[in-house]
């Protein structure tokens, strides 16, 4: 029996757009693709993932391969309509749909996984026709299934209401809901002063429009949605709609404004119209809810404010000891833009009796790690948090605030009680070997670049050696930093170090005490 393989095929939207074509898909529609690349590897069996590239790029179906590729008879619709007739129709493929995401799994997602770090369409994103291994394969599996079950998309069916900051941190006085795929507006009213309604609304709307642009967000349409403007069919109440492309931030906005004054009004009513109605505007392919409020500098008014903005533990998962690690060492350095306050319940405690508030140590390292800016509503915090749960896996523990905390003395093999019998270079060489975090935070990286653990002197694979537990004789070991010159505050970066077996570590310990 032959080997299953794994593809990605991917579609440009300029000759076919993948997101509006799975809305109109059931699972197991049959349809085909063009096989440009590894025609003669591809055959009947083999899974695929349909992905499309551009502004909304990800995942947005999977499907089974038929056959083996076939010169096509004639071209293809989509062929067709770009006005590529006169090319040969080329080879396709026919495959069964086996699962649709008409929302997408985005790009953003799928590149924080670690095991994808390698996924071609993410390094070279010119082609038709992707390999895809088995590993990235179980990897994308496990991203769709946990992006789908925790209900990342879900979030945006239920209306949640937001105030903007504008570039200065100020929160903006306009209310606005993000429901589904659509921002809703709320109109302003009232007189100037306490009694005023979103007395902000211009700039409010500005705003949104600007910031959707910046992040490549398209509006596919806008209505007012004022009670009276209900009344009428959406079409007799658009005040943007497909036609109005091309337009600057400036036109649409006026465009908006004019398009307000005249809906809902009687045709024999003088003077202008209301430009700050209640509307809706609809977002083409809109990026998970947490992502978006993140987007729009958006701040939660809602009384169950921080579900929606949530992000999901297949998310938060991406960060590593690596990422944890270098947001101590940002924290330490005096690094303070990072929108955390000071802790109330618990503290990371370092080992030279530094404080660090843990939320803010997660959220430094989920920025890095994600890509965009983490704010405290992204996640939570607390003993049976995701949060704390990878700070411990990291090395650094968060420990309570009241009482006392002891550090527990450092407890040397015998072996390195011979050197120099426990004295301050001995002592400052292991506290610094031992630092909170330092070994999970090198043996991450390390196996980020090698793909696996081994020994740096002796070359063994210990997983080969001893097992599926055989990862745990590795150590770390300062393989650049002289013993005579670690005292003081000495910072440990992780190119200092050594992935060592405990053999190869305890030889270096001794031949460091001959030289001490």
């Amino acid at each position: 029996m032959s080997t299953v393989r794994h593809w990605i095929f991917q579609a440009n939207p300029k000759w076919y757009d993948l997101a509006k074509v799975v809305q109109t898909k059931k699972m197991g529609n049959v349809d085909d693709w063009a096989a440009i690349q590894y025609i003669h590897q591809m055959q009947a069996g083999d899974k695929v993932a349909l992905w499309q590239s551009g502004k909304h790029a990800g995942v947005y179906a999977v499907g089974e391969l038929l056959d083996a590729p076939r010169q096509r008879e004639g071209h293809a619709e989509w062929q067709v309509a770009a006005g590529r007739v006169e090319e040969d129709p080329g080879f396709a493929v026919k495959f069964r749909l086996t699962a649709l995401y008409p929302l997408g799994i985005p790009r953003s997602v799928i590149m924080t996984d670690i095991r994808l770090r390698e996924l071609s369409i993410l390094k070279m994103a010119s082609g038709t026709n992707f390999k895809v291994t088995p590993q990235e394969w179980d990897a994308l599996e496990d991203i769709i299934q946990k992006y789908q079950s925790e209900g990342t998309r879900s979030n945006m069916s239920s209306s949640s209401s937001y105030k903007l900051t504008d570039s200065d941190g100020q929160l903006l006085d306009a209310a606005f809901d993000i429901e589904d795929s659509m921002l809703i507006l709320h109109s302003r009213g009232g007189t100037k002063g306490k009694n005023a309604q979103n007395p902000d609304y211009a700039k409010a709307l500005n705003l949104l429009l600007s910031r959707l642009d910046s992040a490549g967000l398209r509006i596919s349409r806008a209505w007012v949605d004022s009670s009276r403007g209900q009344a009428l069919p959406i079409n007799d109440r658009l005040i943007l709609s497909d036609a109005d492309t091309g337009l600057s931030l400036q036109e649409t906005f006026t465009r908006m404004s004019l398009a307000m004054e005249r809906i809902g009004r009687a045709p024999d009513a003088r003077g202008h119209g209301n430009r700050t109605k209640r509307i809706r505007i609809q977002i083409e392919s809109p990026p998970p809810l947490y992502e978006l409020v993140s987007i729009l500098g958006a701040v939660s008014i809602s009384g169950n404010a921080d579900s929606g903005q949530r992000l999901p533990a297949s998310v938060l998962e991406q960060v590593t000891p690596v990422h944890i690690w270098n947001a101590v060492q940002r924290l330490r350095a005096g690094y303070t833009d990072h929108g955390f306050g000071p802790s109330t319940d618990y503290d990371i405690l370092l080992e030279d009796g530094e404080r660090f508030p843990p939320k803010a140590v997660f959220g430094v390292a989920a920025s890095e790690a994600l890509g965009f800016k983490v704010l405290p509503i992204h996640f939570s915090g607390g003993e049976s948090s995701t949060s704390f749960r990878l700070l411990k896996q990291a090395g650094f523990i968060p420990v309570p605030k009241a009482g006392t905390i002891e550090i527990l003395p450092l407890l040397p093999s015998p072996e390195d009680l011979e050197w120099t019998e426990g004295g301050k270079v001995l002592v400052t060489h292991l506290r610094s070997e031992r630092s909170s975090g330092l070994a999970q935070a090198k043996k991450a990286a390390f196996k980020l670049q090698h793909g696996r653990l081994f020994c740096e002197k002796c070359r063994i694979d210990p997983v080969t050696a001893y097992g599926e537990h055989g990862e745990a004789c590795i150590e770390v070991h300062h393989s650049r930093i002289q013993v005579k010159d670690m005292a003081g505050k000495h910072v440990t970066v992780l190119d200092d170090l050594q992935c060592l077996c405990a053999n190869c570590h305890r030889v270096e310990h001794r031949r460091l005490r001959t030289e001490a």
